[in-house]
C-alpha cells in the first residue's frame, strides 16, 4: 500500500497528534505520550521508532499513530538485563544539577531521597542512557515499575483537558499523607 501524506496528517490530527515532516521521508509524531519517528519509505518497508526504545520495528502509518499513545510491549528478560550498574551516585548527582524535583510528582528531592528512574522502563525496551533517565522519589519509582501509568491516564483523555484532575489524583496516589481528610460531623 502506498503512503498517503494527507491521509496520514489527517489521521494524526484526529488522534490529537501533530505530524511533522522532517525531510527525506522522515515523519515525527508529537503531542502523544511518546515521541514517534516514522519512515514510510524505508528500504525494507515502513519503520517505526519510539524515542527511548532499543530498536525500530516495521509497521504501517496507522500503527505509528497508535504507538504515540501506547505503552511499548514488555521485552524478553535477556534484553532487560543490559542495565549498567556502575556510577549510580554519580549519575544521580549529575541529574540533581538539572532538577531537584521528582519528574512525576514534583516533590523536592535530595541525593539521599532521589532514585534514578527510566522514563521508558527497561522492561519495555527503554534505553539505559541519559536520554531516558529521570529523577524520581521512591514512591513514584516503585509505583511505576515496568508500567507506564501516565500513558494509561492519557488513554482516557487524549485532549489533555483533565490535566489538573490527573495531577491531583497522582499526588494523592504518590503521597497519600498530603491528601485531604474527609470532614467529620
Amino acid at each position: 500500500m502506498r503512503f498517503d501524506r494527507k491521509r496520514f496528517e489527517a489521521e494524526a490530527k484526529a488522534a490529537g497528534l501533530e505530524a511533522i515532516h522532517k525531510g527525506n521521508g522522515h515523519w515525527q509524531l508529537t503531542g502523544g505520550s511518546l515521541l514517534v519517528n516514522f519512515y514510510p519509505y524505508a528500504k525494507r518497508g515502513p519503520k517505526i521508532y519510539v524515542q527511548g526504545t532499543n530498536e525500530g520495528r516495521r509497521g504501517t502509518a496507522e500503527e505509528a499513530i497508535a504507538a504515540a499513545n501506547e505503552r511499548p510491549d514488555v521485552c524478553p528478560r535477556a534484553d532487560r538485563d543490559k542495565r549498567r550498574r556502575f556510577g549510580y551516585r554519580a549519575k544521580r548527582r549529575w541529574m540533581l544539577r538539572k532538577s531537584n524535583k521528582c519528574h512525576w510528582c514534583q516533590v523536592a528531592l535530595t541525593l539521599e531521597t532521589s532514585t534514578l528512574d527510566h522514563e521508558i522502563p527497561l522492561a519495555r525496551g527503554g534505553l539505559d542512557n541519559p536520554n531516558n533517565w529521570v529523577l524520581a522519589c521512591d514512591p513514584c519509582n516503585d509505583r511505576r515499575a515496568a508500567e507506564m501509568p501516565e500513558i494509561q491516564e492519557k488513554d482516557h483523555d487524549v485532549s489533555g483537558k483533565d490535566e489538573t484532575a490527573r495531577q491531583e489524583k497522582a499526588d494523592e496516589q504518590t503521597h497519600p499523607e498530603d491528601a485531604k481528610a474527609p470532614e467529620q460531623k
